[in-house]
């Protein structure tokens, strides 16, 4: 006996079966795109104008998986600004665009590997992000997380979210935490984070914040040893103080990771061990202690934004300056008064002694000379003529002998100076030489302007130290030559501190160029951005400036110099032999006309 089969009727349950499942097929992929929809609306949206969606393959049937979301995606968000990028494993092809926000739809680990994210990233100084879509069977999803989350840390990727779907058709997202409680330093291993329900995931943000708190993992950092930025502290090993030292002491405190200093100096760049090829390497995290920002290390290393401005100076050591003793007793008045007093002087004694010829009652000319130093009279004016005359006069020098007084008292008592130069130009026109060591000269020689000046390409000294106080140790042996120091004014200010020689140096009105001071990282590293951040909070809550009061006294530039401390030598006392003899030869010389006016009667008027 035969049985009977209905063909149409198996034809019909076969198509029926296949549109609910076509059916059912859809639904999902409506609830992938509608998960990435919220995705897209609420951070990729909202926190940039572009972000780029890239398609990885290995498989055609998840091809059409992400072309069929891709079409969802569009139908559910109007207006969308995105590049979209297919990658083919089998022709791989270099697309550029900006890839700082990305959405990855890939179905393998392979797959995310052809798409090679970090040779287009790699050199970016702030951190991008990545959230990949993955379509794999749920055997294989927790080891291409693994992969993918390690290539992520390998890579210096914070920023990365693995999103998948399970068989049951649950949304999940995971992500790792290299800084993770119980010191799980470096840990890749996948952490849930994020789950679809009821239309919506149920935590926000979507990234999580990982370097906020590093959990007592060790960071490693070199320090340059340059005070007052950072130095040493005597008889305490591996215990460095500073500005700079303090600084990334609190933000090790307030991030809450274990420092480990090294010391290391990279002046002559490059070095086999130095510090900038410590970076490059990955043997150290970050480097501080007196770093410049400077445009030619770009494309190797991150920094962060400027947390201190320094000027540059030109210091000139006034030892080798100041007034010897004839020209302080010439300095208070300019030359064109001086030239009007001696002819006041030699007029009113002219009119005095055309007056008194005429008239002998008259006011003596010995009489206006002595007042004129606020020396007696031998004899009081007797005429009007000789009240009027008199009386200007000797209020006149009064008020001058005051004034000369005051101000000869004050230069002998500050040790007065001659003038000095006023900016670098006006340096260079007194045929002034500059003192610098060679990594400030390193510097210096990329700023265009000096560039371009003879001046500091051959009239210039370079000292071959790293040494920063070298200059105005030079200065100090050299008091006789017209030379001036280009140094940043905190090493002066703590050499001149240290050393006991506040205001031995004159500094130029003129700065020769301000320079940011910042943290130097590893190219495209994940520790910038944070830095930067804690680093705006330090300075909002006056840590900053509490530091620069702290390590920086710059009130010491302007105060005058107090070299009272060295030995009074002869030479200093030359003018003032020199006054006191010319006082006592001029005594003489009167004492010897009063002895000869006894034997010539004629002589006898000039002390009438």
């Amino acid at each position: 006996m035969k049985a009977a089969i209905n063909v149409s009727n198996l034809v019909e349950y076969e198509v029926s079966r296949i549109e609910q499942s076509q059916v059912n097929l859809d639904e999902t992929n409506a609830i992938v795109a509608h998960s990435l929809r919220v995705i897209i609306l609420e951070f990729f949206m909202s926190f940039s104008s572009s972000f780029m969606i890239v398609v990885s393959c290995r498989r055609s049937q998840q091809f059409n998986f992400f072309l069929n979301i891709l079409q969802h995606l569009f139908e559910m968000i109007g207006d969308m600004n995105v590049q979209i990028v297919f990658v083919d494993y089998l022709k791989p092809e270099r697309i550029e665009g900006n890839r700082f926000q990305n959405l990855l739809l890939v179905d393998s680990f392979e797959a995310f590997l052809d798409i090679d994210v970090i040779s287009y990233t790699k050199d970016y100084d702030i951190n991008e992000y990545y959230h990949i879509f993955l379509m794999q069977e749920d055997s294989l999803i927790p080891g291409d997380m693994q992969n993918i989350f390690t290539y992520c840390w390998n890579n210096q990727i914070v920023n990365c979210n693995v999103q998948y779907q399970n068989e049951r058709d649950q949304l999940f997202i995971y992500t790792y935490l290299p800084f993770g409680a119980m010191r799980k330093c470096g840990n890749t291993s996948p952490e849930l984070i994020n789950e679809f329900i009821d239309n919506d995931w149920q935590q926000r943000p979507f990234f999580v914040p990982k370097t906020t708190n590093f959990h007592r993992c060790p960071l490693v950092g070199i320090i340059r040893t340059n005070p007052p930025y950072a130095f040493a502290l005597p008889g305490r090993r591996q215990r460095y103080s500073g500005f700079e030292a303090v600084m990334v002491r609190e933000l090790s405190l307030i991030l809450n990771f274990t420092l480990v200093l090294r010391n290391a100096d990279d002046r002559y760049y490059p070095e086999p061990d130095g510090v900038l090829t410590m970076l490059s390497n990955r043997t150290a995290n970050f480097a501080f202690g007196y770093y410049r920002r400077r445009p030619f290390g770009l494309h190797l290393y991150t920094n962060t934004a400027t947390h201190y401005q320094s000027s540059v100076l030109g210091a000139i050591c006034v030892r080798g300056h100041f007034l010897n003793p004839f020209q302080v007793l010439a300095y208070p008045f300019r030359l064109s008064t001086w030239a009007a007093l001696i002819a006041c002087f030699v007029l009113v004694l002219t009119v005095t002694r055309v007056v008194h010829g005429r008239r002998p009652k008259a006011m003596a000319t010995f009489s206006m000379v002595t007042s004129t130093f606020g020396l007696p009279i031998k004899k009081k004016p007797r005429m009007l003529s000789s009240y009027l005359l008199f009386t200007p006069w000797l209020w006149g020098t009064f008020l001058l002998r005051c004034i000369y007084s005051g101000l000869l008292f004050h230069f002998f008592s500050n040790n007065v100076y001659q003038p000095l130069p006023q900016s670098i130009e006006a340096a260079r026109n007194q045929s002034y030489t500059s003192v610098m060591n060679s990594f400030t000269f390193f510097y210096i020689t990329d700023i265009p302007y000096y560039g371009r000046i003879n001046h500091w390409n051959h009239a210039n000294i370079v000292l071959n130290s790293t040494s920063e106080f070298v200059p105005l140790e030079y200065l100090e042996e050299h008091t006789d030559e017209n030379i001036f120091a280009v140094i940043a004014q905190e090493f002066l200010t703590h050499y001149t501190v240290t050393h006991g020689k506040v205001g031995l140096f004159y500094v130029m009105p003129e700065a020769v160029m301000q320079q940011h001071l910042c943290i130097y990282f590893t190219k495209h590293t994940i520790l910038a951005e944070q830095f930067d951040l804690t680093l705006s909070l330090l300075k909002s809550m006056g840590l900053m400036r509490l530091w620069i009061k702290r390590y920086f006294d710059l009130k010491v530039l302007s105060q005058v110099s107090t070299d009272d401390n060295k030995m009074i030598k002869q030479r200093d006392l030359y003018g003032v032999y020199a006054i006191c003899g010319g006082f006592y030869l001029l005594g003489m010389f009167v004492c010897l006309l009063e002895f000869l006016t006894l034997k010539y009667k004629k002589l006898k008027i000039l002390f009438d």
